[in-house]
This record gives structure tokens, sequence and C-alpha cells, in this order.
């Protein structure tokens, strides 16, 4: 038989009914005292420190913060592409990968003027290779 001594307990609490009053305790400032930052509306950061320098900002930061920069052009010398390629082969983009070089983060290749190029290559019109102009005399000058 269920009696008011055997109910199951709730563990739902009455709310606070604020500002009803000087009778209920909690009338005029509502539990909160007299005026001050607590009595306000809107809320505190909770690393707030009553405006000293917080702890979070007074202690040194560790650990690198900054990304990794990524190269965005492969740059070779002339001497490089002679190492790199046999007689005939195409310049571009495609062959460099094949040749094993990592173009993940690659935006670009350049070729510069630099060494001595002994083998004969061709010049694709490839926008990722970017030849300079001494670059296209001696390849032009070899075939």
């Amino acid at each position: 038989m269920l009696t008011l001594s055997n109910l199951v307990k709730t563990t739902t609490k009455k709310r606070k009914r604020l500002g009803r009053g000087e009778g209920s305790r909690l009338g005029k400032n509502a539990g909160k005292g007299h005026k001050g930052q607590l009595k306000r509306s809107g809320k505190r950061r909770i690393t707030f420190e009553g405006g000293q320098k917080p702890l979070v900002r007074r202690i040194p930061k560790f650990g690198k913060t900054e990304k990794p920069v990524r190269p965005k052009t492969l740059v070779f010398s002339l001497s490089v592409l002679d190492k790199l390629f046999n007689d005939g082969e195409t310049l571009d983009f495609s062959t460099f990968e094949a040749k094993g070089i990592d173009t993940k983060f690659c935006k670009q290749i350049r070729i510069i003027k630099s060494g001595n190029l002994t083998k004969k290559l061709k010049i694709s019109e490839d926008p990722k290779v970017y030849l300079t102009k001494g670059v296209k005399e001696v390849i032009a000058g070899q075939s």
C-alpha cells in the first residue's frame, strides 16, 4: 500500500523564488547583498582575478606554436638536371614525380642556370615547370 511514509524520494529541489518581498528573506536584493560586481548581471570570466594579471598570462608559453613552413617552389640547377635526366626526356611536372622527387607540397618547379648541361632535353609547355631565360637558351642551343 502506498502511503506518505514509503514514497520514493525525488532528487529535484524547489527553486528559490527571489525578490518576492521582505518576508521571504530573499526580497529587496534577492540574496546578493548590496551593490558591487557580483550583484550585477552578466558573467565574469572563470580566470578573472580582480584586475591583476591572470595566471594564464603570467606563466610562460611552452612548445612550438608556429605551423611548419612548407616549400612552395622547388629549385633545380642545370647540373642537377644533368644527373637526374637522360637524353631526350621531357621537362614536365609528371617526370619529376616519376624520378621520385617529393612534390606533395610543391606548387611549382623552377630551373635556374647554374652548372653545365651535357644531355639534350625537351621543353614542355607545363605551367608548373618554370624555366629561366638562360635555361631556355641553353636547352634550345643544344638541339
